[in-house]
């Protein structure tokens, strides 16, 4: 069923990118040494021009061979794993400087997909709107197996309209790919994700995009990035994603620099760790969407303890809304990972990020933000800092939604009910107008997030 709209923008935003431009010297004597890990090595410079106080470096193209054992996601290897050897990362980026893309080209070098026999691109962007616009709206997940350890990849947004994207998935990441376009530089949203990631405490590796292209400018992108984030040119690799050359040096990077998930329970009082501990389980819902014959299904980040088939929790807004009876709690009949299809296994252990099944119908009983735990003395009960949990960006621009007829109203209302489960940066209030009678006035952080929230509405009604 397709419902008609009308929209009335109060507000419009206005975004802008900034962009610096050196002129690009020149490599002089170049002389070739042996790869160091496969698909591009350095190529040493020894009598190099400077530019900008830099030396400009050369790559090269080898092969490598891809191990397709790496990619076994089996529950067995799984178990295996120690909380030592997990990593949980993020893409960050500029739209359009290649998050998606290297994404894919990860996926591939992890053995999750084989793309250079028919795979399919931009694995993680799965919406409809995402295809049809080919960007990214919604963060992914994605679990890899590399070297004996479990990877966890979160592919963000780049546009600023979905900055809170963002923000939400660096709270469940240790580290952070920073993506710089070899081609554009440094842009707004790269030092506007950069400073997230370490208000977050991140750890930061950088990345060049898109070398394979003739106009790139290498050293215009690195005495940027010294500038910008402090970072010198030989802490960056060097990467083409669309070809695939250098990203084989990102995986290993991410296992030697990015941490291993923390102890996420030190900042609460002393009786509530105590209470987390002698609990089976606390986890934190990351994202959710809902699935007509699942329910709500939840994203969730372990931070204590193990969830497992018919384990039963409670979450945070149902202590808010005081539905903290026993048979309140809800009974998980699917746990799993995402790589980046949902793969079931038998249980989540601390450090894995996957997802949670329970037969939620009502997404505001399990909203992004919540913890989740068998023990309900273990969950948050303090109801500002539940709200504060969920406080977002202020909306810029307003637009209004009704049905063309008046009986669709309900399901209007359903269908944004569910899409408010994992874009709750979405403001909508009920109204109603003379002419068109009862619809909803919905606040959002700038024109294509509301475009974006209406073709979703279209597509789900």
């Amino acid at each position: 069923m397709t419902h008609g709209m009308t929209c009335a923008y109060v507000s419009k935003l206005s975004s802008f990118s900034t962009m610096w431009r050196h002129d690009l010297g020149f490599v002089k004597n170049a002389t070739l040494r042996a790869p160091r890990s496969g698909l591009w090595s350095t190529v040493v410079a020894p009598h190099s021009y400077r530019v900008n106080a830099r030396t400009v470096c050369c790559r090269y193209f080898a092969s490598a061979a891809h191990d397709g054992e790496e990619g076994t996601m089996s529950p067995e290897a799984i178990a295996r794993i120690p909380v030592e050897r997990m990593r949980n990362f993020s893409i960050i980026a500029h739209v359009d400087h290649g998050k998606s893309t290297l994404a894919d080209r990860l996926l591939e070098l992890a053995g999750n997909v084989k793309l250079d026999t028919g795979g399919e691109r931009q694995l993680l962007d799965d919406l409809k709107v995402e295809r049809e616009r080919g960007i990214t709206v919604k963060a992914r997940t994605a679990s890899m197996l590399f070297d004996g350890h479990l990877i966890n990849l979160v592919d963000t947004p780049g546009h600023v309209d979905f900055d809170y994207e963002v923000k939400r998935s660096l709270k469940s990441c240790q580290g952070a790919l920073l993506l710089v376009d070899a081609t554009q530089g440094v842009q707004a949203q790269t030092l506007a994700n950069y400073n997230s990631a370490k208000d977050c405490g991140l750890e930061i590796i950088p990345v060049l995009t898109k070398m394979d292209l003739p106009h790139s400018d290498p050293a215009m992108a690195l005495d940027q990035i010294e500038k910008a984030f402090g970072i010198k040119d030989d802490r960056v690799i060097w990467t083409s994603a669309k070809s695939g050359e250098g990203c084989e040096e990102i995986l290993p990077a991410i296992i030697k620099y990015v941490p291993p998930p923390r102890n996420s329970i030190s900042e609460y009082s002393e009786s509530l760790q105590e209470e987390i501990k002698n609990s089976k389980f606390r986890g934190t819902i990351v994202d959710s969407w809902y699935d007509k014959y699942k329910g709500t299904v939840c994203l969730v980040s372990v931070d204590h303890g193990e969830i497992g088939l018919e384990d039963t929790f409670l979450t945070d807004s149902q202590i808010l809304l005081g539905d903290v009876k026993k048979t309140s709690m809800f009974s998980i009949n699917g746990v799993g990972l995402l790589v980046p299809q949902p793969e079931p296994h038998k249980f989540l252990r601390a450090g894995q990020v996957g997802y949670v099944t329970a037969g939620i119908k009502d997404g505001k009983l399990a909203r992004v933000g919540d913890y989740i735990s068998d023990n309900p003395m273990a969950l948050t009960k303090n109801k500002g800092h539940l709200e504060r949990k969920r406080v977002l960006s202020t909306p810029k621009l307003f637009a209004s939604i009704y049905p063309i007829d008046s009986v669709d109203y309900e399901d209007l209302r359903k269908s944004i009910d569910r899409l408010l489960l994992n874009d709750a940066s979405v403001i909508v209030r009920g109204e109603s107008s003379g002419a068109l009678g009862h619809g909803f006035r919905c606040g959002f952080l700038g024109k294509l997030h509301m475009e974006v929230f209406f073709s979703a509405s279209q597509g789900r009604i």
